[in-house]
Parts: C-alpha cells; sequence; structure tokens
C-alpha cells in the first residue's frame, strides 16, 4: 500500500507528528516500511503569477512583454520567447534569486534593452510531473488556483511517498482510516483527534427505493442522489496529486473521486446516471437470456441466478464486478445516483470467475477486506468531496439492511492464564481491559476471563484466542515483554522422549523408496509349509477359505503371494514393507501363542536392464538400508552380521543381525531351490527386524567439531574370505578410538593375482584431533593398526597411501 504523508498525518489529525515516529508506530503494529520516497525537487522560489498584459518586443519581434500579477498588487516585468497566447492565465513564474533544474539561480536581465525581472516556467525548468526530457510546455495552471501561492506548497511537494507491506491478519489497515486508527492505537500518550466525517444535509427531495431479494450475497445497500452537479471541471490538484503518490492514475472528477474515498475509507462506490438508471433499483438473481451492454459494441449474456442490481427494464451492475455501458456517466451527465454496497465474499469471487472479471475493488470483497459498518461514512465523504468539487444538490441516503446475513461479531473467550502462558509474563487486569478498549473492542469480565468481541473491522481476521493476545502484545508493544531465557539449547536428556514409536522407520523407508502394504494374518498353509518345514503354524478353527486357515508365522508368507501378483501384472521393481504381528506357538506365552511384533521388508530388482545402469541390485544394498534404519534406535558400533543358512534364504547370502549378542532379526537373497518353485523372475532379498529388541531410546551424542584439519591414509590387506569386513574395522577402531573419526571400506577384490579362499579389502581411515596431527603421530597410528590386523587376522599388507 502506497500512500502520501501529509494525507495521513491528515488522517492521524497530529500535523506536527514526526516521520520517524509514524515508522515506530507502524512497525509497532507488525506491519513493514518497504520503502519511503521523499519527493525530491529541483527548484524553490517558484510563485503562481497570472498575465495581466502581453506585448510585442519593441527591439525584437519574437520576444515578448508580459506584465505578471504576483500577488499583493505587486506586477512585474518578464521578457520571454514564449510566443502562446498567456493573457489572463495563471503560470509559474520565477523571481530573482529563485533556484530552477539544479543549480541554476535566477536572475534580472536586460533583454534587448528592457529588464527582465525572472522568467515564465516550463515544465522541463521545474522537472516536475515526471517529465525529464525538454520541454517548452509553460506550466498553466487552474483558473482557481490562488496567485502568489508557493509552487511547491500548490503541488503539496513538500511530502513523503510510504510504501507499506500490511500483512495478511492486518486487512484493515489497507486504508487510511484503518491504518490511522491502528496508529492512533499506539499513541495513548499522544493528543489525537478523531477525524469525524460532515454530515450532509439533503437538499433534493427525490425518493429512492431498494429492493434485496438476495440478503444472502448483498445484506446493505446505501443509495443516494446528488443533482445539479457540473462535471466540466478539473479534478482539484489536492486530490489528483494524492492518487498519483499512492499509485493510481486520476482520469476524470469524478472517478478521481471514487478512488480517493475508497484509499481512505476501503469501500468501493459505484456512481450511476440517474436519468439512465433510474432510483427505482433491485438487488436480485437473473432470469433466463438476461444480458448487460459491457460498451457499444459489446454484451455479456448472463447465466441463470447471477446476482444483478437492476431497475425496472434493465440490468444497471454486475454486482461487485461491472457497471453497464447503459448508466454510465459522461460530462454532460447533471444527475447520479450513487451507491455503496457490502456484499459476501464467496459470491463476488464465484462472480468474477464466471465473468473473468478482475479489479480492485472485486479483490477487496473477494478477500473479506470491507468493513461492513463503513458504508454510511463512505456514501457522506463522496457526497461531501462531490460537492465540493462539482457542487451539487444532495437527497437523502436510502439505507437497506439485513443483520442477520451481515457477518456477526464472534464472542471469544480470553484467559488471563493463557495470556500469560503465551507472552511469558503476567498483565494486570486494568492494563489488559484498558488495551481492548482503547482498540474498541467489547467486554465482559467474569472470574478468570474476559468474554470479548472485536470490532466490525477486525471480524474477519481476529477470530480466536491468539488473536486478541497478538493485539494485546501490539499495543503494550513487543519490546517492552521481558526476555525469557531459552531452555531449549543443547542440554540433550537422557531420554528424549517416553514412547518409541514406528513412524520415523515408516518415514525412512518411505524416502527410500519402500510402499507400506498390509497383509492378512491369516496365510495359506501350503505356502507357509514350504517356506517353514520344520515349524508348525497355529490353525484357525473357521478359516474364511481353505488358503487362509493358519496363522502367519513371518510376513515374509504373504510377501510371497504379492511379489507373485505384482509379477503376473508385469510389474518387477517392487520394495515393500509391513509391520505386525506373528503367531510362533510356544507354551511359555498365554495361550501357547507367542506375540512377535517385526518389520519386514522384500525387495526385488527390474530384470530389464537399460544400457546406462550397470550395476545390479545385490546384497550390500538391501545391508546398508538396514543400517541406516537401526542406526534411527541404536549405536550402529554395536551392530554386525554373521552369515547362517536356513531353508528360506540363499545359503551363501545371508546373515543373521546383531545388535551386541542379541539377534535381532535376519537378512538375505532368497533361496533358489523357493525361486525356482514359486516361478519368481528376478532376484528377491528379504529381511525381517524384532520391533522389541531394536526400539531402544538411543540418543546420538554430540561433541565439538575440531578447527584443525584432518588427515586420512588407506591401508590395503589380503586376508581369508572367511573373515567378516565388519571384524576387521572394529578391530581398528579400538585400537585407535579417540583420534579417529572415520572409517570405512572403499574396495573389496576377489579373482586374478589373488589366492583362492583369500580376498583384497581396502580401508580408508580419517584421523583428526583437537591440534594438527604431525606426520610422525599419523604414522605410528597406522602401525598400530598394522600390527593389530597381522597379529589377529595373519593379513598380508599389500599397500599403504596418503590420500
Amino acid at each position: 500500500m502506497k500512500c502520501s504523508l501529509s494525507w495521513l498525518k491528515e488522517w492521524i489529525q497530529h500535523k506536527n507528528i514526526k516521520l520517524n515516529t509514524i515508522i515506530n508506530k507502524i512497525q509497532k503494529i507488525g506491519l513493514e516500511i518497504d520503502k519511503i520516497s521523499p519527493i525530491l525537487t529541483q527548484f524553490s522560489g517558484i510563485k503562481i503569477g497570472e498575465v495581466i498584459s502581453c506585448k510585442i518586443h519593441p527591439n525584437n519581434k519574437s520576444f515578448n512583454l508580459y506584465s505578471i500579477n504576483i500577488g499583493n498588487t505587486h506586477t512585474v516585468k518578464i521578457v520571454s520567447q514564449f510566443k502562446k497566447n498567456l493573457l489572463h492565465k495563471k503560470v509559474a513564474i520565477a523571481l530573482n534569486g529563485a533556484k530552477i533544474k539544479k543549480d541554476t539561480i535566477v536572475k534580472n536581465k536586460i533583454i534587448f534593452g528592457k529588464q527582465s525581472e525572472g522568467i515564465i516556467c516550463s515544465y522541463e525548468d521545474l522537472k516536475i510531473f515526471g517529465i525529464q526530457k525538454k520541454s517548452q510546455n509553460i506550466v498553466v495552471f487552474p483558473q482557481t488556483a490562488p496567485v502568489g501561492k508557493d509552487v511547491k506548497k500548490y503541488f503539496l511537494l513538500n511530502d513523503t511517498i510510504l510504501d507499506i507491506s500490511i500483512t495478511p491478519n492486518r486487512f484493515d489497515c489497507l486504508n487510511l482510516l484503518g491504518l490511522s486508527r491502528a496508529i492512533k492505537s499506539q499513541a495513548n500518550n499522544m493528543l489525537l483527534k478523531k477525524k469525524y466525517f460532515k454530515p450532509i444535509l439533503p437538499t433534493n427531495n427525490i425518493k429512492i427505493k431498494t429492493n434485496i431479494f438476495a440478503p444472502e450475497a448483498c445484506p446493505k445497500y446505501l443509495s443516494r442522489t446528488i443533482t445539479d452537479i457540473n462535471l466540466n471541471v478539473n479534478t482539484p490538484v489536492w486530490i489528483s496529486e494524492r492518487l498519483k503518490r499512492s499509485g493510481y492514475i486520476p482520469k476524470n472528477v469524478l472517478i478521481d473521486i471514487i478512488y480517493y474515498v475508497f484509499i481512505e475509507t476501503g469501500q468501493p462506490i459505484k456512481i450511476f446516471d440517474m436519468h439512465k438508471s433510474s432510483c427505482n433499483t433491485t438487488i436480485r438473481y437473473t432470469n433466463q437470456n438476461e444480458h448487460i451492454n459491457v460498451s457499444q459494441e459489446k454484451k455479456i449474456f448472463l447465466d441463470k441466478n447471477t446476482l444483478v442490481i437492476s431497475n425496472e427494464n434493465k440490468i444497471l451492475e454486475i454486482a461487485g464486478l461491472i457497471i453497464s455501458n447503459d448508466v454510465k456517466i459522461n460530462i454532460n451527465t447533471t444527475d447520479i445516483l450513487i451507491s455503496a454496497a457490502f456484499y459476501n465474499g464467496k459470491f463476488i469471487y464465484d462472480l468474477s470467475k464466471k465473468y473473468n472479471i478482475q479489479s480492485e475493488f472485486t479483490e477487496k470483497y473477494i478477500k473479506n477486506m470491507v468493513d461492513p459498518n463503513i458504508q454510511f461514512q463512505a456514501i457522506e465523504r463522496t457526497t461531501e468531496l462531490i460537492i465540493k468539487c462539482c457542487h451539487g444538490s444532495p437527497g437523502k441516503i436510502n439505507y437497506v439492511t439485513f443483520e442477520n446475513f451481515l457477518p456477526q461479531n464472534k464472542k471469544i473467550n480470553l484467559r488471563k492464564n493463557r495470556i500469560k502462558k503465551v507472552l511469558g509474563f503476567f498483565i494486570k487486569k486494568y492494563k489488559v481491559e484498558e488495551i481492548l478498549y482503547s482498540l474498541k473492542y467489547q467486554l465482559k469480565h467474569k472470574k478468570n476471563q474476559w468474554s470479548v468481541i472485536p470490532p466490525s473491522w477486525r471480524v474477519f481476521n481476529v477470530s480466536n484466542e491468539i488473536d486478541v493476545i497478538n493485539d494485546i502484545a501490539c499495543f503494550y508493544e513487543f519490546e517492552k515483554i521481558p526476555l525469557q531465557p531459552d531452555i531449549s539449547g543443547f542440554n540433550v536428556q537422557k531420554k528424549i522422549f517416553k514412547n518409541v514409536t514406528l513412524y520415523p522407520l515408516k518415514q525412512f523407508l518411505v524416502s527410500r523408496g519402500y510402499q507400506e502394504v498390509i497383509t492378512y494374518t491369516f496365510v495359506d498353509p501350503k505356502i507357509q509349509k514350504i517356506l517353514y518345514p520344520k515349524r508348525s503354524a497355529i490353525p484357525i478353527i473357521n478359516p474364511i477359505s481353505h488358503d487362509m486357515s493358519v496363522l502367519r508365522l513371518s510376513l515374509w508368507t504373504n510377501f510371497i503371494k504379492t511379489i507373485l501378483y505384482n509379477q503376473s501384472r508385469q510389474v518387477h521393481e517392487i520394495r515393500i514393507f509391513e509391520s505386525g504381528f506373528c503367531f510362533i506357538p510356544n507354551k511359555k506365552y498365554t495361550f501357547g501363542i507367542h506375540q512377535k511384533f517385526v518389520i519386514s521388508g522384500a525387495i526385488s530388482e527390474n530384470s530389464v536392464m537399460h544400457w546406462k545402469l550397470k550395476e545390479k541390485l545385490d546384497f550390500y544394498d538391501v545391508k546398508g538400508d538396514i543400517e541406516a534404519l537401526i542406526g534411527i534406535y541404536n549405536n550402529l558400533e554395536f551392530l554386525k552380521f554373521i552369515s547362517f543358512k536356513n531353508s528360506i534364504l540363499h545359503p551363501g547370502k545371508s546373515a543373521k543381525i546383531f545388535i551386541k549378542d542379541k539377534c535381532v532379526g535376519l537378512i538375505g537373497e532368497i533361496n533358489p531351490f523357493l525361486k525356482k518353485f514359486f516361478k519368481l523372475k528376478n532376484k528377491i532379498f528379504l529381511f525381517e527386524l524384532s520391533w522389541k529388541l531394536i526400539s531402544n531410546n538411543y540418543v546420538p551424542k554430540i561433541q565439538n567439531v575440531s578447527d584443525f584439519p584432518y588427515n586420512q591414509r588407506d591401508i590395503s590387506i589380503i586376508v581369508s574370505h572367511n573373515i567378516p569386513a565388519m571384524e576387521i574395522i572394529r578391530a581398528c577402531k579400538n585400537k585407535v578410538k579417540n583420534k579417529l573419526i572415520n572409517i570405512g571400506i572403499f574396495d573389496l577384490y576377489q579373482g586374478n593375482k589373488i589366492k583362492y579362499g583369500f580376498k583384497s579389502i581396502s580401508i580408508r581411515l580419517t584421523l583428526q584431533d583437537q591440534y594438527t596431527m604431525t606426520n610422525k603421530e599419523i604414522n605410528m597410528i597406522i602401525e598400530k593398526c598394522i600390527q593389530i590386523l597381522k597379529n589377529k587376522f595373519n593379513a598380508e599388507i599389500r599397500h599403504i597411501s596418503e590420500v
């Protein structure tokens, strides 16, 4: 929102208030000043003068001699090359000592034997109204301009433009009335007067009749006639200049007044030619086959149930959108009908969308920015300005309203303890009431709370207790609110939460491309027996069907069916997981059933390979997912994978998962025998984790990060292929744990030049301390690692290098 500072000061009713004070008050409301633009002028000492005589220069016919009245019966003589007929025109005069352009000082001169006491100024001389190029157009003022007045004061050039960013919860500040009201609420220690709208006494007896047949869409409509106006006048400079500074282009006197009132009050005003529209109006929904003429060439055919304003014969306006061309005003209009309405924003939004018509006025209604109680004041202000500029005789305001359909001010319960909890400190009862009364809230106190009703201009953006508390905080001023210590900090407790949930685990798997499935706990006994030939299942006495007649021993049973189902529909790339209970016969438990809650997953690779995709899915991809998943709840230092064999998984590509000394799950590729038996086309990897054993309240340790450089060394060794890589890493960690910040395997090789039954492993160690480590220290640490690898694993050292 852009506005003139001088205009805003008029509404604040405090002419001596300083710019910094206004900015400070606006910021305390919670708004931002995006830009402050002083109106810069390059001239001074320029006055308005009236040409009273004009003669041709006796010594040079290219010049004229002008006698100009500059007020107080004082006349000056000026020699000028301007040849236009300026007799009785009012022009800008720069007298001796005046400044024009940047640094040009006007001085008295003798021109062809005649003294010139100044110059007649052009737009180029004054550099005003955005004219920067060379222009010989003389600045000519309206006949109403006062002779002798300083041009700066006439054009209100001692001014500043404020560009204010209005937040969504303060749409009431999008007009000067609302903004000044908010500033006044902050200036409680200043003597500010209230700006009243002058009541206009009716002087014509024309009667208006308005019928509203759609009160749910238009619950309020005000109108008034003004007769005998003169539109053959220019818009006063003080109106046009303020409109320009607010971002509007002046057009004609009535349109300019409409926008002037719109900026002041936020209320859209519509004006009709009274003789073309008549004084009997109806707000209604259209019937079939009605239309509106929006121009001489264009008609809009309206759908049934379109909200319109009409008279007995024709449609005057699509409500809130566009006026009919038949009733628009022109230069010859003498009698007008002005109106102000309140519309339900939903109906205006539907109309705007349907007919693709948008304007600043429609946006006000759609976004509920119009105060439902401002229409009367807006009509009065519009009437005042029209009479001031165009004369005329006003009629009585016709007022039609349906109170039940207007926005109702909601009662909000405001609790004392809630104010303290939100703001962090206690505000005394009298202070809360003082603040709310100054903000025009209605309130009743009962026990430890208030029942408050916001004013009409806040009805759309104050809807709950927090909104009221925010208003109290703004008024109280945020900087006065005492600082509270930050209790969050980095004080990590031993247990961050009491109950460990599955949610982070599921979110993690979804982020890795897995999809959650939900399957029955009843499974096919045949499939389950093939998977678990040595284990018995719990039968169901009254099964749904034969293939759902036993309780599951594992979630893997249904995974096989799910993969087959997708495979038959040409879906080969599958990543699924499920969490749920498995039911294992065990006499130690109630009813002889051990209910084990597990998280299981299945991954199937896509058999169709792209030429760019060189790597296929393997055991280590799934192992990486499991490590990251378990790391959510556990310290990975205690995690290890130990090879084992069972009937379901591949004998060389399966492992038990241990945390410390407890087996928490299984991982591996499906057994080739089962793959062939079930006619599975692709590699399938399975995993299963016991929720009870992995769900720990693990809290990562926080430690300082060293500011000193780290060092990396690579060690390549040859060891027996039976030695797990994790054992090698763990041995190195235990030997140099204080200075080791990371260790990992970056290469594994079996094949040519490596003995049968052996493998080559390359390890990268990253070392760092709270000082810059020397090569001697680093070499000693690497030597310790080499010794442990030789002694414990009988490793052969292939290569040591610095990264």
